[in-house]
């Protein structure tokens, strides 16, 4: 009997036929009892497409081929978590990580209940089409990249614990997939942006108006760059350490209006120490000096090399329809290159 599962898995109609293959195989009502009404479904709908397929139009048929490609797009990615798998049940088998034992162990209680024998792989690949969840932990304990959709999906879970932590509407994360999810649960994110200095700034001012409005916890998302993740990663840091509820009453000014009470010693430190540039302030610190000495010399060596530019262009005219052009400045100068052809011309006149 095994040879009749040896045929190429290629194509996705290929891969359609063995899977109903593999549901066939069971006893009646043992293949929805190992895998589930949906895994049944799943394959109840291949077999549906198949049928259609053989007695369909070119265009018609060639349409169905589309929507198994689409269905059995992940085939290729089952099939490289098979290869992974394949140490780990050889002769000598490997030993599995704390975080691999786990899903191995229940991908072999899956094995176990298949009623017949062809490539390992094969077989791993048909389950894992038909228990995603599986294919996901697997994937994750073989530091395998998992495919965005299911990401995107197992992202949506977390905003939906958090939620639920934070205290706010948890139940609007229904669909049948993550987009669907995303539109429905009203995903809400705060961003904060980039520019220096001035930019944490502003925006520690955002964190303290959001958290003035009781808003700041309704935010899934928090983006930042640049100066903006000077501010991120100090609020994400403290909320870790003191927790929402703390940080929040710590950052509203009318709850915690004294700038220097124990609560807000993270704004004090984080005030403190914007002011990289110079840390010694004063007009006779080191600091303020060094940043006056370099603005100054910025500052000049700008203006050399305009006013060289300018000078060399003033003092080389158009003459007979000739121009100097100028090809390259060092600190040493301008350098001034006349066409050939210019100067021929400029010598005859």
């Amino acid at each position: 009997m095994a040879g009749r599962w040896d045929v190429d898995l290629a194509t996705p109609t290929a891969q359609a036929e063995f899977l109903l293959d593999f549901r066939e195989s069971f006893p009646k009502g043992e293949f929805s009892a190992a895998y589930g009404p949906h895994a049944a479904n799943q394959v109840a709908w291949l077999a549906e497409q198949l049928t259609t397929a053989a007695s369909a139009e070119p265009f018609v048929k060639a349409e169905i081929e589309d929507q198994l490609a689409v269905e059995l797009e992940l085939w290729n990615f089952f099939w490289d978590i098979a290869e992974k798998l394949k140490p780990y049940f050889a002769e000598k088998p490997h030993v599995p990580s704390s975080e691999l034992k786990p899903p191995l162990e229940r991908l072999k209680q899956y094995l176990a209940k298949v009623p017949f024998e062809t490539s390992r792989s094969r077989l791993v690949a048909a389950v894992l089409y038909l228990d995603e969840n599986l294919a996901a932990d697997l994937a994750l304990a073989l530091e395998l990249p998992l495919p965005f959709p299911w990401a995107f999906d197992r992202e949506l879970g977390s905003i939906q614990q958090s939620r639920k932590l934070r205290g706010l509407d948890a139940a609007g994360f229904q669909g049948a997939n993550a987009w669907e999810k995303a539109q429905k649960a009203e995903l809400t994110g705060l961003a904060f942006s980039g520019g220096g200095i001035r930019s944490a700034t502003f925006n520690l001012g955002v964190a303290q108006a959001a958290a003035e409005l009781d808003a700041l916890h309704h935010f899934d998302y928090l983006s930042t760059v640049s100066g903006g993740g000077y501010v991120g990663t100090c609020l994400d840091a403290w909320v870790k350490r003191a927790g929402r509820r703390y940080v929040e009453d710590s950052l509203s000014p009318k709850k915690s209006p004294d700038p220097e009470s124990e609560q807000t010693t993270p704004l004090k430190f984080l005030r403190r120490y914007s002011n990289y540039l110079t840390p010694q302030v004063g007009l006779f610190s080191a600091d303020t000096w060094t940043l006056i000495a370099i603005w100054l010399r910025n500052t000049l060596l700008n203006l050399f090399i305009l006013i060289a530019a300018l000078s060399a262009a003033a003092g080389n005219p158009v003459v007979g329809g000739c121009a100097g052009a100028v090809v390259g400045t060092d600190f040493g100068g301008v350098h001034l290159v006349q066409d050939q052809q210019c100067r021929r011309t400029a010598d005859a006149a």
